[in-house]
């Protein structure tokens, strides 16, 4: 298994980037702020989520062109989990 990020990372859609720069609050996507890493989505991260976390396709899409070999171990170890 990997370890887990140091920094926190949130993901959202790009519509709730901007409406979050429009509040006021300035950040780079891709780039760590105040330790927290930004990703942006193309759909709302929660529709899919369960807990607090990614949900595994999600991860395994994000993921899949790592050329890590312990993140493909990882991706290896997920796919074996989905019920195709």
């Amino acid at each position: 298994m990997v370890n887990e990020p140091q920094q926190q990372v949130l993901a959202m859609t790009a519509e709730k980037v901007q409406q979050a720069r429009q509040a006021g609050i300035f950040f780079e996507t891709r780039e760590i702020a105040d330790g927290i890493a930004v990703q942006v989505w193309r759909y709302e991260p929660g529709t899919q989520a369960k807990e607090a976390t990614v949900d595994p396709l999600s991860l395994w899409l994000s993921l899949r062109d790592n050329r890590d070999d312990r993140i493909q171990m990882s991706l290896d170890e997920i796919e074996e989990k989905f019920p195709w």
